[in-house]
């Protein structure tokens, strides 16, 4: 008897690690290997940036929503959509700031040069 459980974890890892080599080819870096469980930390590395790539199943409905709205609102300004994430309960040192991948990549360019 299969345990679809096993199944799931399998598909999330090949996920997983497909994201950490779109990621790295984006981005020009190269995938950790063992995704930073040994002495080196993170999933992909840059010259300037340590990345942490997450993937799910299913976001959460509110955050698809915002994200989407955002990217509508922003595409309509002619700007980069951005979210920032904040933790009222203090277990964040600071806020965080989402931005879609394309965008990280101008980023990414802008600090190399």
């Amino acid at each position: 008897m299969a345990f679809p459980f096993k199944d799931r974890k399998r598909d999330q890892k090949k996920d997983s690690s497909k994201q950490e080599f779109r990621a790295a080819a984006r981005l020009g870096g190269k995938v950790v290997k063992g995704s930073g469980n040994g002495a080196t930390k993170g999933d992909v590395r840059t010259l300037d940036f340590l990345v942490e790539c997450k993937t799910r199943i299913q976001l959460p409905v509110s955050w698809t929503e915002i994200f989407a709205k955002t990217a509508k609102e922003a595409a309509q300004a002619g700007l980069i959509p951005a979210v920032e994430i904040e933790s009222r309960d203090g277990s964040m040192k600071e806020p965080w700031v989402a931005i879609p991948a394309s965008a990280f990549k101008l980023l990414a360019d802008k600090v190399v040069e």
